[in-house]
């Protein structure tokens, strides 16, 4: 996979200490079929999230793209895993980290949940909406709790006037679960 981006276009500021490179191209031959696949993504600002603007399938010399090859690409955990390198998030510092590398650094909550693992837990929320999975199973997946425990730190992050998942003031909607914790790639 390989993914392409004009270096000159800036990142988005989504909010929440939150940057995205608003439009790549994915260029994939790894499917387990005989063609080219390009995938247009956008940051949708209305969804909160990277969409696929388009998809383009160039077949292989001897084949025909078909219904088959077609169900065979995987867009949305293509956009996931790639996603995860075109968002950044400031850290303490000022500095940036990919998602990638700011989710590997979570570590699992040991014993009884605190204050300090809200901020964390709320992090791992918002990226997870960007990125398009479910946020409250990452959280739980993550930091290895309950869905219930996940479900009250976000809560209690909400009480205490940490801003959530919502992108400059809108909803966030979710896509379907799969590699976060791992960095499938």
């Amino acid at each position: 996979m390989r993914i392409l981006s004009d270096e000159r276009e800036p990142r988005l500021e989504i909010g929440n200490g939150i940057a995205v490179k608003p439009n790549w191209t994915i260029e994939a031959d790894d499917f387990s079929i005989p063609a080219v696949v390009r995938i247009n993504v956008t940051f949708d600002e209305d969804k909160g999230r990277f969409v696929a603007a388009s998809v383009h399938v160039e077949r292989d010399e001897g084949s025909e793209v078909t219904g088959a090859m077609l169900r065979e690409i995987r867009v949305q955990e293509n956009i996931q895993s790639a996603g995860k390198g075109l968002v950044w998030v400031r850290q303490d510092d000022g500095s940036l980290l990919t998602a990638a590398d700011d989710l590997a650094r979570v570590r699992p909550i040991e014993g009884r949940t605190r204050d300090e693992h809200v901020p964390v837990a709320m992090r791992i929320y918002r990226l997870a909406s960007v990125l398009g999975y479910p946020p409250l199973k990452s959280v739980a997946d993550l930091l290895h709790v309950s869905q219930s425990t996940a479900t009250r730190l976000i809560a209690r992050g909400r009480e205490e006037g940490e801003p959530d998942a919502s992108v400059r003031g809108r909803k966030v909607y979710h896509a379907s679960w799969k590699g976060l914790e791992r960095g499938d790639d």
